[in-house]
């Protein structure tokens, strides 16, 4: 589960200003780093593409092609440009912070999908700089494409008219239990793995429960910490204005006989009543905790 497990905030801040610092120190076309597996070296280079002239338009342009599944793309921008973007340290989650209300492919989705990344860059004496980032990805186009029919067929299979959020939450839970199995051999973690497939690990169920849930017009997130002591990933959901705690994979527990079963364990939880589940650092800072504030009692079953 790459895409869940950083280091820490403070010791990429201080990486980073070691880079910048490395920059301003050597002249262009000499010298090499490697900053947490992202590699980048000044070298002399033409360019002929378009320019890219600030942070937000080169977000933009590696959210898109995240996206789009390129494996490998290049931008050109300004060294002003790159300089501000390097800041973010992860570009990834720089990208990922874009959520576009029309799809539910971007966002946590797309950090999810994402399985590594790896980001090469050089300049030129005019101070124009190529971002070259190469991507590896859980599921292909296809497998993106045949993903969104299911959705949409399992949206309307489930009927949505009419209902309140937690109707739609609660069916949603429901569906994916009835549909998906846990994955034995610990090698399925997309969401096309859990709703094509019918079969995933906590990463598959928490992807399929977010696109849903987001077609659905309800507010998600994935997240991602330990439970059990375990590397594990679940959801929060917005029901009636409350956030709530969600655990599709703990909630489809396997019976001794073999037989599966749904279970509401995990369902519309208050943080004392969600016992075993710890956030990683990420999904506990102030405003995050600020911004998906908890209820502070469990959610009432209908």
């Amino acid at each position: 589960m790459q895409w869940i497990m950083g280091e820490r905030y403070m010791i990429k801040r201080i990486l980073m200003l070691a880079m910048m610092l490395l920059y301003t120190l050597l002249p262009v076309g000499e010298g090499a780093f490697d900053l947490n597996g992202r590699k980048g070296a000044f070298a002399m280079d033409g360019i002929d593409a378009f320019v890219l002239i600030n942070r937000e338009d080169a977000v933009n342009c590696i959210r898109d092609n995240f996206m789009a599944h390129e494996n490998d793309f290049t931008l050109i921008m300004n060294k002003n440009t790159l300089m501000d973007l390097l800041q973010d340290v992860d570009l990834l989650y720089a990208a990922a912070l874009l959520d576009d209300a029309a799809t539910s492919r971007d966002s946590d989705y797309l950090k999810a999908n994402v399985i590594s990344w790896e980001a090469k860059w050089h300049m030129d004496k005019m101070d124009l700089a190529r971002l070259t980032i190469s991507a590896d990805y859980r599921t292909t186009l296809k497998q993106e494409e045949l993903l969104e029919k299911e959705l949409a067929s399992a949206i309307e299979f489930i009927d949505m008219k009419n209902a309140t959020d937690y109707d739609k939450v609660k069916a949603i839970h429901d569906y994916i239990i009835d549909m998906v199995s846990y994955d034995q051999s610990l090698s399925k973690y997309s969401a096309y793995d859990a709703l094509i497939d019918k079969s995933a690990v906590c990463l598959g169920y928490a992807a399929a429960a977010y696109r849903m849930f987001t077609d659905a017009g309800i507010e998600s997130r994935i997240i991602a910490g330990l439970a059990g002591d375990e590397e594990h990933v679940w959801n929060i959901v917005k029901v009636d204005g409350e956030w709530y705690n969600i655990d599709l994979t703990w909630d489809d527990p396997i019976l001794d006989n073999g037989q599966d079963m749904v279970s509401y364990d995990f369902f519309l939880k208050n943080e004392n009543d969600f016992y075993d589940h710890v956030r990683t650092d990420e999904y506990n800072t102030d405003d995050f905790l600020y911004n998906y504030k908890i209820a502070e009692t469990s959610y009432t079953m209908k």
